[in-house]
């Protein structure tokens, strides 16, 4: 993956080597700059890209609210049709892009796509009574040659790796300007830009004035987020509609809790839900204490290999350096989780060509020491699952198998070096030589299990002091 600084301006003095307006998230993996630069009113976009030989796949191009493609600009661009982007609720199958930058140009079927803010997998309660059919959600990206000429790459002050991530203590106080730590100590709130000289940690942000603020310093906020420090994380859920999953994920969204403050994220359920990016899957039905089980508790490997199936044939991992597999009933802070995943005896071996995944429970039964409560496996290691995919479904047993044991034999199988995590990532109330979950000190990264809604957000919030 490289990250490139595009120039839509070529006689610009300007380039991205003195670049230095902030950038702001517009999704995922894709940041345009907040300002012009000096007098000249190019865009600056900073996309994530996969080159492959003379053509590159661009991972995701927006552009700020209201704003054009300059025909400078449109000759950078090699979009299928139209080089303008489509606006909210127009057809982007052909543009295959979205001039609101907090949109993303979702399929609804093989012969539309629309520009929205969200998509549920299934039926959209916007859609007209008639042509009220399912959508697949899948995501439509455009496609970006880059020409030789006027080709610049950013400058390492201004990409993301550049910021410093050894810890999260270093973010900043409530109360404090994030300005050049560009995170917060509460996860629960973002780093949003104020001005060139003030950054605050707010819960949300409206640009303007805020009448909370000294009337001395009134002064308007342009609002702008600051870019999370640490690797980018995709995580997922299985939710079934018995029991307690569906009001703990329901819980958890109204506070942007947990999977909910991923970078992207999928919940996978055996039916419809109120929830945001769910996607529906027959499979997901567990048993409990099946005769010849090999896990203490519920065999549902077949539910988690369909979930996996999805996020492999999708390629729903790929922008993003880590992915997490996490309970309903598992409390985390993905703010501490990055910071944790950015140490180099992670980061390392997560680079490696086989990839990596954690280790959370030094003495499991039957051998297991990937408790399926959390599971953190990088993107490499996803990748060599994917190559290896009919090896894992065939030769690893798991008709009467939990699915983290069959994920770490399928793993373990594939040689996919483990790294030992058992003192920081998880406290598990059924882990036999975990600590205790009872107090949500910030020393672990998760807390397992908390089963009710407001025993799971009162963990949360002490995890987050």
């Amino acid at each position: 993956m490289d990250a490139l600084c595009v120039d839509a301006n070529d006689d610009a003095e300007a380039g991205c080597e003195s670049l230095n307006t902030p950038m702001f998230p517009v999704h995922h993996s894709t940041y345009v700059s907040a300002d012009s630069v000096g007098t000249h009113t190019a865009r600056w976009l900073l996309v994530t890209v996969i080159s492959a030989g003379a053509a590159t796949v661009l991972l995701g191009l927006s552009h700020r609210t209201g704003g054009t493609l300059t025909a400078e600009q449109s000759s950078l661009f090699s979009v299928r049709g139209s080089p303008a982007c489509s606006g909210v609720g127009v057809d982007c199958g052909t543009t295959r892009c979205c001039l609101d930058p907090n949109s993303l140009c979702f399929r609804k079927n093989s012969t539309y796509a629309e520009c929205r803010q969200s998509c549920v997998v299934g039926l959209q309660v916007d859609d007209p009574p008639g042509p009220r059919l399912s959508w697949t959600c899948d995501t439509v990206w455009p496609e970006l040659l880059l020409p030789e000429a006027g080709q610049k790459h950013l400058h390492p002050a201004l990409a993301p790796a550049g910021k410093d991530v050894s810890a999260l203590a270093k973010c900043t106080a409530d109360t404090g300007n994030c300005k050049d730590t560009g995170c917060c100590k509460n996860s629960n709130r973002k780093c949003y830009e104020k001005d060139p000289y003030w950054s605050g940690c707010l819960t949300g942000c409206e640009p303007g004035r805020h009448a909370q603020d000294p009337l001395a310093v009134r002064t308007e906020w342009s609002c702008r987020p600051h870019l999370h420090p640490g690797p980018s994380l995709f995580c997922f859920a299985i939710c079934t509609s018995s029991g307690s999953d569906e009001v703990l994920m329901k819980s958890q969204a109204q506070k942007r809790a947990g999977l909910f403050s991923c970078d992207d994220y999928r919940i996978f359920s055996d039916r419809d839900m109120e929830l945001p990016n769910t996607q529906v899957l027959p499979q997901v039905v567990a048993q409990k204490g099946v005769a010849g089980a090999l896990t203490a508790t519920w065999v549902n490997a077949n539910a988690f290999i369909a979930a996996w199936d999805q996020i492999l044939t999708k390629n729903l991992f790929v922008g993003h350096e880590w992915v997490v597999k996490a309970d309903p009933d598992c409390v985390f802070v993905t703010g501490r989780l990055r910071s944790h995943l950015s140490q180099p005896q992670f980061s390392g071996p997560a680079q490696g060509p086989l990839g990596a995944y954690l280790k959370n429970c030094a003495g499991g039964p039957r051998g297991l020491q990937l408790f399926g409560s959390m599971e953190v496996l990088s993107r490499n290691a996803v990748q060599t699952m994917k190559n290896n995919w009919g090896r894992c479904q065939g030769e690893v047993q798991h008709a009467l198998s939990g699915e983290d044991m069959w994920l770490q034999q399928s793993l373990d199988m594939l040689h996919v070096p483990a790294v030992e995590d058992y003192n920081a990532l998880v406290a598990d109330g059924y882990c036999p030589s975990s600590s205790s979950p009872e107090v949500c000190s910030p020393t672990f990264m998760a807390y397992h299990p908390k089963k009710l809604p407001d025993q799971w957000l009162k963990c949360w919030e002490e995890a987050n002091k």
